[in-house]
């Protein structure tokens, strides 16, 4: 089995118990021997092994990324309108999805952000 497992971060970003719980489902699915590759948000672009787990990270297709330091009322409430709308993330899962082929997409508990 295939899983893509899309989250809007992925530690050493942590901003609480969402990317938290993220790696530790994404770790117990690669144990079980499942095929998995974690999509995740990102400043810089990589792929790579993360302990046992696949994980690439893309650029924010919402700019300026959500972990980058703060930003004024304005930018932060186009991120918002952005983020809402996701039409750049969108494009940037449906070409993951084309290209992993996976059997089971899920999206990681992470509420906003």
């Amino acid at each position: 089995m295939k899983i893509l497992m899309i989250a809007a971060a992925n530690p050493p970003h942590i901003r609480g118990g969402g990317e938290i719980s993220t790696k530790m489902r994404a770790d117990t699915l690669a144990a079980l021997g499942i095929e998995l590759l974690v999509l995740a948000a990102a400043a810089v672009e990589r792929d790579g092994l993360e302990g046992s787990v696949r994980v690439r990270r893309i650029l924010s297709p919402n700019q300026p990324w959500n972990y980058a330091p703060s930003r004024s009322f304005l930018k932060k409430f186009i991120w918002h309108v952005r983020e809402n709308w996701k039409p750049m993330a969108r494009a940037v899962v449906a070409r993951n999805i084309d290209e992993f082929g996976p059997d089971l997409v899920l999206k990681s508990p992470i509420g906003d952000p």
